[in-house]
């Protein structure tokens, strides 16, 4: 027996290495060759905590040490062991919204006016001042500064027009930044590009089978400003006095500016995709169809220098949440957290809380057309009668 296998083994190894041989050349024709290198910031295919049969990206983590052709040592912290080996094919360059968006600020050669604040009238200049800051806030504020700055989103500015800045809370508890362009808009011409309507979009994307949507990472951001149109958006901050290199939030004519670019940029994709402001979707019937759109809108976003932010995309869907609906497989309506909203919401019972149900109410009308049939009264929260009697009723 030992004679037979010794004179079978020769021919058993021989067959196994074409087996091997085989599998790789299988594996291989649809990989791609990838590398790092110590200090690159990578994505981590690890088991999800709650079910390890499920597996998802974290990140960012920084690779350490290439131990092998394929193995490469990544430091995890906060994990139980911060030092782990990984295969490539659990790795993915990492590409952080703070590098992308430094790199788009710094990179941009073809700056656009936003807003048209160059129509204001001749020798008018908005000079306002700062808001008085609590001394609780001002760290927060130079947090907010220091990104801004690391990013290229602001700069240094020595422009003698000012508008003041305010802290808005989250409902997280953190503070937003905000700038008060008020006056500064009272003085820029208007910019009356279109807005697409909310319901001819849900009705094209209600007959898609696959639908695949893209979130662009801090849109306003990404949109450059003229050298003229940067000292208009200048502000002052306890540390000093800075202005945007970028669209900046809180112009009335930003909207109108991001939207129209967006329109040009996607004019020729427009018989399967759509943009409303920073948030695009891609429709198709068919899976092959699909694919080939999707790489072409990307290829035009790439092409643009507009990033999307990873976490907000949604590809190849049967339904997709979208403006605030859930679209596809031929239906439309509300998402379930926004029905929950709304039935939960408490008895409007100031003028401020019926503008507020006005608006909802256009909203769903989308669905309902049976929301628009209250009395004209109703549309003029100023009566206080008519308000009470056509929205919250009769009042006791």
């Amino acid at each position: 027996m030992r004679e037979r296998i010794d004179r079978v083994m020769p021919l058993v190894r021989e067959h196994m290495v074409k087996a091997q041989q085989a599998q790789q050349r299988h594996y291989n024709r649809a990989a791609q060759p990838r590398e790092f290198q110590p200090g690159d910031h990578v994505m981590v295919l690890v088991p999800n905590t709650a079910c390890k049969f499920l597996a998802s990206w974290q990140s960012p983590y920084t690779v350490t040490e290439k131990v092998g052709p394929v193995t490469y040592q990544v430091r995890q912290p906060g994990r139980r062991r911060q030092d782990q080996l990984y295969h490539i094919n659990l790795l993915k360059k990492w590409h952080g919204t703070r590098t992308q968006l430094s790199a788009l600020a710094t990179a941009r050669a073809d700056p656009c006016a936003p807003a048209r604040t160059s129509g204001q009238p001749p020798g008018v200049i908005v000079r306002q001042q700062p808001y008085r800051v609590p001394e609780a806030r001002r760290q927060a504020i130079e947090e907010e500064v220091q990104e801004m700055l690391k990013l290229g989103v602001i700069e240094p500015s020595r422009s003698p027009w000012s508008s003041p800045i305010v802290m808005v809370p989250k409902p997280d508890g953190t503070l937003r930044f905000c700038n008060d362009f008020r006056r500064l808009n009272e003085v820029s011409e208007f910019d009356g590009y279109p807005m697409p309507r909310v319901d001819e979009l849900l009705d094209r994307l209600g007959r898609a089978r696959y639908i695949s949507t893209l979130d662009l990472t801090k849109g306003y951001w990404q949109v450059p400003l003229t050298k003229d149109a940067r000292a208009k958006t200048a502000f002052s901050t306890p540390s000093g006095h800075w202005q945007y290199r970028t669209l900046p939030f809180g112009l009335h004519g930003a909207p109108a500016t991001f939207q129209r670019l967006m329109d040009v940029l996607l004019r020729p994709h427009q018989a399967y995709a759509a943009a409303y402001l920073d948030d695009v979707v891609v429709h198709s019937e068919r899976w092959e169809d699909h694919l080939d759109r999707l790489r072409r809108v990307l290829m035009e976003l790439r092409r643009a220098g507009l990033t999307a932010n990873p976490r907000k995309c949604h590809l190849a869907l049967s339904e997709a949440k979208y403006l605030g609906f859930q679209v596809g497989r031929g239906l439309i309506k509300p998402q379930e957290k926004k029905v929950a909203a709304i039935l939960s919401a408490p008895r409007p019972t100031s003028k401020t809380q019926v503008r507020a149900f006005l608006g909802l109410r256009r909203v769903l009308s989308l669905l309902h057309p049976q929301l628009l049939l209250f009395s004209s009264s109703s549309d003029r929260p100023d009566q206080e009668g008519a308000a009470g009697e056509g929205v919250l009723g009769p009042s006791r």
